[in-house]
């Protein structure tokens, strides 16, 4: 239209095919098969998504702040082909989205993303028959199942400074969903039986994201957090209640930041996590680290990393864990040989402890770790 005017038009097309055979069979030391598919087991799905689609854009500036506004029509038709059933469904809908940007000078701007969409399941959830996740989960899916709709949206702020050696990123993040997608558990001691369900139970989940750095002298000091809260409705042995799982981190990293100096790194990381539900659940985690990379006499470099991780829970149980590694290494410049002594582990840690959170599980996990190895490795290069 003019130079401060844009109309954009457009038109396109996402196709998709899956075709998805599973069989389950048990081979029983006598020789004999034990087939599961006399249980329900077996699956044979055809599966077809086809997303047509057409859009307006109308792009706008007044002074430094641009602006994008989009109304999108999708037509959505999704086939499935199943030994049980077959299912047909075609829905169209109105996905408006806007994309702005104010951009204060070159090296400093705000960006702000808004869009509603709607996501159809996938071939997995939309099995019959059940299907053997693993030794004590059983999975089946939901042919009836409609797509999700939620709306989407992002707020980012950058600015730099290479004269200043200054950089800050904060990125916030804003996911509603009004129509879900939620598996319905049920759990019998250690066995968990799992299918998916659509309800209009809404799920709300926000994510901030910041990191600050700046370079003083020959030093560089790096800031991070991390947050997140969601909230969502959770289906667990025939009772539903509404959940809040909630992270908070935040770290900070001290470094050399010159090529005549040793490359060396400390660093420290804090961590919260919060579950509430029908049980109610915290961890927090402690991880202090270092980093060492220097080169000596002009042809041997040594390198080592350790770490210590502390954990506690809302119960006051304490765990640590210490790991350790280094390197020796000799290599002549534009020689073929290189030889490097290393040691895994050196301090001979056996386990590592992590503890998390999913939609209804509280996790301590306890990871056993190979002893110590001490390694002598000598290259040539041809």
């Amino acid at each position: 239209m003019n130079n401060y005017n844009h109309i954009y038009t457009n038109i396109g097309n996402n196709f998709g095919t899956t075709n998805l055979e599973i069989t389950e069979k048990q081979y029983l030391t006598d020789g004999t098969i034990n087939d599961f598919a006399t249980g329900g087991f077996g699956n044979d799905l055809n599966y077809l998504l086809n997303d047509f689609y057409v859009g307006v854009e109308y792009k706008f500036k007044i002074g430094k702040w641009v602006n994008k506004p989009a109304l999108y029509t999708h037509f959505y038709h999704l086939k499935t082909k199943q030994v049980a059933e077959n299912y047909t469904t075609n829905k169209t809908y109105f996905e408006p989205q806007w994309n702005s940007e104010y951009e204060f000078n070159q090296s400093e701007a705000l960006k702000f993303n808004y869009r509603l969409s709607n996501d159809f399941p996938d071939a997995t959830k939309l099995l019959e028959r059940y299907t053997l996740q693993s030794y004590n989960s059983v999975f089946k899916g939901n042919a009836m199942l409609k797509n999700e709709r939620f709306h989407t949206a992002s707020l980012r702020y950058s600015k730099t400074s290479m004269y200043r050696g200054f950089m800050l990123f904060a990125n916030l993040n804003y996911n509603k969903k009004i129509r879900t997608i939620r598996n319905v558990i049920e759990l019998a001691g250690i066995n968990q039986f799992t299918t998916p369900t659509i309800t209009d139970n809404p799920e709300t989940n926000w994510r901030f994201y910041g990191n600050l750095s700046k370079k003083i002298n020959r030093i560089r000091i790096q800031l991070n957090s991390n947050l997140s809260w969601f909230n969502y409705i959770q289906s667990l042995n025939g009772q539903t209640t509404s959940n809040n799982r909630n992270n908070q981190s935040v770290g900070l990293k001290i470094r050399t930041a010159t090529k005549k100096w040793p490359s060396v790194s400390l660093g420290y990381d804090k961590s919260f996590s919060q579950f509430h539900g029908l049980t109610n659940s915290s961890f927090t985690n402690d991880v202090f680290s270092f980093d060492l990379d220097i080169d000596f006499l002009q042809h041997f470099n040594f390198k080592t990393d350790y770490e210590i991780t502390f954990n506690e829970n809302s119960n006051h149980q304490k765990t640590n864990y210490r790991i350790g590694n280094a390197s020796l290494s000799y290599h002549k410049k534009d020689h073929p040989f290189r030889f490097e002594l290393s040691a895994q582990n050196y301090l001979n840690n056996g386990i590592k402890i992590n503890n998390s959170f999913s939609d209804f599980l509280i996790s301590n996990n306890t990871t056993y770790i190979l002893s110590r190895v001490i390694l002598l490795t000598i290259s040539y290069k041809l």
